[in-house]
């Protein structure tokens, strides 16, 4: 497998520095945090970057590492899966998040402050475990 060593790690740097922005605003007290808008906006931003750096780094490591072509992110997970590359469980928690992220982009009316806070402050070790996994596989050989 012959990665783009360099763009990974570029991916991955976005990735932590973003996520530590959305653990500084996470860390604020509900009505801290939404008494300013700009707070969950600058929230929904990181987590927007986060995933489409995520997107990024799967769609790298299934063309260069699986020789699949991705159509959308979802796909690009369960190719990830399918390849031994992520655990399926996290697969499916990816799979979550990215429609998480359609949502956010696509029907972003319908998406409520509130839920994606909780969805922050409970599902960010998912960023984690991907970062993890995808180092390992990437990275380390």
């Amino acid at each position: 497998m012959e990665f783009d060593i360099q763009k990974l790690k570029t991916r991955f740097a976005e990735i932590r520095e973003h996520l530590e922005e959305i653990k500084t605003l996470a860390r604020y007290a509900d009505e801290e945090l939404f008494a300013d808008s700009r707070n969950m906006a600058a929230m929904k931003y990181h987590l927007l970057v986060i995933l489409e750096a995520m997107g990024s780094i799967c769609v790298h490591v299934c063309a260069r590492g699986l020789q699949k072509a991705v159509n959308e992110y979802a796909e690009c997970f369960e190719f990830l899966r399918d390849g031994n590359i992520i655990p399926a469980e996290l697969s499916g928690e990816l799979i979550k998040m990215v429609r998480f992220r359609s949502l956010i982009v696509h029907r972003y009316w319908e998406a409520d402050d509130r839920k994606i806070l909780g969805y922050v402050r409970t599902e960010l070790h998912t960023i984690e475990d991907f970062l993890k996994h995808i180092g390992k596989k990437t990275l380390s050989e």
